[in-house]
């Protein structure tokens, strides 16, 4: 008997509720292996507690109905999941001190979470078709290890900006209000990763790594997580050092953070969704559509991230009125379809 659609997203969330309950008691019980330094100020043992009871809670609710209307090996898998955490402690788990880490479980658990509860619902409204697409798996993969290893790009990066600039440090930024702290953030890490992003489409080299990013045929919620660790690395560095170089404040660069994860995950949804005129100011999933776009009208254009007036500014701006892309993804390249395939493949063009 096949299950519903309802039964099938109900099976899943206490699949994604399960593994978040563990990542967040390995959270608790080992701050200094899974948790990110510059986060803990604020995602302090209390906070991290109260999320593991909700978490928990929502994953026994989800795998006990999921188990009530269907018995099978994945529908057990959720509860089995939520016991393990219990047995790790759960909620009161005790908290264990240790040396540094370079891993980020605690980014990894909240962007999923945001990505369940709010991107895919969004997303099943817009999109005319619901089926997962092809590829959903390896961009599943990106998001884990893009996320995992989000701490060693930011203390790589803070690391290069010390060795670069820690004599020229700007530290009158420090003192200007948080919203306009994030502003120039946001102006100045769009302003460099346009140069960077437009970089990669023109340097042979460069595209090699980011032709992954454009391998994928549709888009959707996962798909702007196709990214490859190298463009990572060299992207987060980059802006790292430079954030580092204008003396920004914690808060801000941490309000930065969680604001590009959902605008970096907003413009890659399935289905049409335009902000109308502002798409001509603000980027939207409409004009990031274009640039992920294999049409040879939309080749090489739309490169912001945030302020679509850049490309104005800069030559490269492409917006048709009433129309969307009709294709998606590389022209003339041959990308791996397999994680492991993407992540050499940039290696032949050396």
């Amino acid at each position: 008997m096949s299950s519903s659609p309802r039964e099938n997203a109900t099976e899943a969330a206490a699949i994604v509720f399960g593994v978040a309950s563990i990542l967040l008691v390995l959270c608790i019980r080992f701050p200094a292996l899974f948790t990110t330094e510059l986060a803990r100020e604020f995602a302090t043992e209390r906070v991290l507690r109260v999320a593991t009871s909700l978490v928990t809670l929502a994953s026994l609710v989800a795998g006990g109905l999921t188990l009530h209307n269907r018995r099978s090996l994945r529908s057990a898998l959720g509860l089995g999941l939520v016991l393990t955490s219990l047995l790790l402690g759960g909620p009161t788990a005790p908290r264990l001190a240790g040396s540094g880490s370079l891993l980020s479980a605690d980014w990894l658990v909240l962007d999923g979470l945001l990505l369940v509860a709010l991107f895919i619902p969004i997303e099943r409204r817009l999109a005319s078709h619901r089926t997962l697409r092809a590829g959903w798996k390896v961009d599943a993969a990106y998001f884990i290890s893009n996320h995992l290893l989000a701490q060693s790009f930011i203390v790589l990066g803070a690391a290069v900006g010390h060795f670069l600039f820690h004599s020229v440090r700007i530290e009158a930024t420090s003192r200007l209000p948080l919203a306009l702290q994030v502003l120039c953030l946001l102006l100045v890490a769009d302003l460099f990763q346009y140069w960077l992003h437009r970089a990669m489409h023109e340097i042979p080299a460069l595209w090699a790594i980011h032709a992954v990013h454009h391998s994928a045929d549709e888009l959707d919620a996962l798909a702007g997580s196709r990214v490859h660790l190298a463009e990572t690395l060299l992207t987060r560095t980059v802006l790292a050092s430079t954030f580092y170089l204008m003396g920004f404040t914690l808060p801000a660069i941490l309000l930065f953070g969680a604001l590009i994860a959902i605008q970096a995950t907003l413009l890659h949804l399935r289905g049409r969704l335009s902000y109308g005129w502002l798409d001509r100011v603000i980027v939207s999933p409409k004009f990031h559509h274009w640039h992920h776009s294999s049409d040879r009208e939309a080749l090489d254009t739309n490169y912001a991230g945030t302020f679509a007036f850049l490309d104005r500014v800069f030559g490269s701006y492409h917006l048709p009125e009433g129309r969307w892309p009709l294709r998606y993804g590389v022209v003339k390249e041959v990308v791996p379809s397999s994680y492991w395939g993407q992540f050499f493949s940039p290696l032949k063009h050396l």
